[in-house]
C-alpha cells in the first residue's frame, strides 16, 4: 500500500523502525520507534550532518506522480532541504507544465505508472522537447527493464519505490551538479 511505504520512508528517514502487533477480536497495536537523544548536551548540539548539507539546493524541481501521498511526500522533504517545488498528477500536465515554464524547473522527478499518456511517453515527449531535460524516474516497477528503457529514452537516473529521503536527495544532487 502506497500510504505504508510513505510511513516507512518518514520513520526510516529519521533511523526509526515500526512493528505491528494483531490479535482477532482485541486489535492491532503499532509500535514505532526512533533513536534517543541520550544527554541534555546532544540535545543543545545539534548533529551536522555533512552528508545532509550537502544534500541541499535551491533549483526548482517538477515532481510528476498521481499518487498524492508520494507528491506530498517528496514536496516535503525538496522543501525542507530547500528546492523549489512543482507538482502534476499525470503526464499531460507535466508535459504542458514543462513546456509552459521549461526555462525555471532544473529536474523532473517522474513516476512511469501514470494515468493518461503515462511516464514513459511522458519522458520521450520531454526529451523530445527538450534534450537537455535532467528526468530522474522513479517508479514502484521492477528495476531490471525500466531502468535500461528510462536511460535510453533519455532520463538521466533513476530510483525505486519505496525510496529513502536521503538516497532520493543524492540522486537529485547528483544529476543537478552533472553538466552532461
Amino acid at each position: 500500500m502506497v500510504t505504508q511505504n510513505i510511513e516507512h520512508y518518514l520513520i526510516e528517514g529519521h533511523n526509526g523502525h515500526i512493528s505491528c502487533e494483531s490479535i482477532p477480536e482485541l486489535g492491532t497495536t503499532f509500535r514505532i520507534y526512533f533513536p534517543a537523544i541520550e544527554t541534555e548536551q546532544a540535545k543543545a548540539v545539534p548533529d551536522i550532518d555533512i552528508d545532509h548539507q550537502l544534500l541541499y539546493g535551491t533549483e526548482k524541481i517538477l515532481i510528476a506522480d498521481d499518487e498524492k501521498s508520494i507528491v506530498n511526500f517528496f514536496k516535503a522533504l525538496l522543501n525542507k532541504q530547500g528546492y523549489k517545488t512543482l507538482t502534476a498528477n499525470n503526464g499531460e500536465s507535466t508535459l504542458e507544465i514543462y513546456k509552459a515554464r521549461h526555462k525555471e524547473i532544473d529536474l523532473v522527478l517522474l513516476d512511469l505508472g501514470m494515468p493518461g499518456m503515462g511516464g514513459k511517453m511522458c519522458l520521450e515527449k520531454l526529451v523530445e522537447f527538450d534534450s537537455e531535460v535532467k528526468v530522474i524516474v522513479v517508479s514502484g516497477y521492477s528495476e531490471a527493464g525500466f531502468i535500461r528503457e528510462s536511460t535510453n529514452a533519455g532520463a538521466k537516473d533513476y530510483a525505486v519505490k519505496p525510496i529513502k529521503g536521503n538516497k532520493i536527495l543524492k540522486i537529485i544532487r547528483d544529476v543537478l551538479d552533472n553538466n552532461s
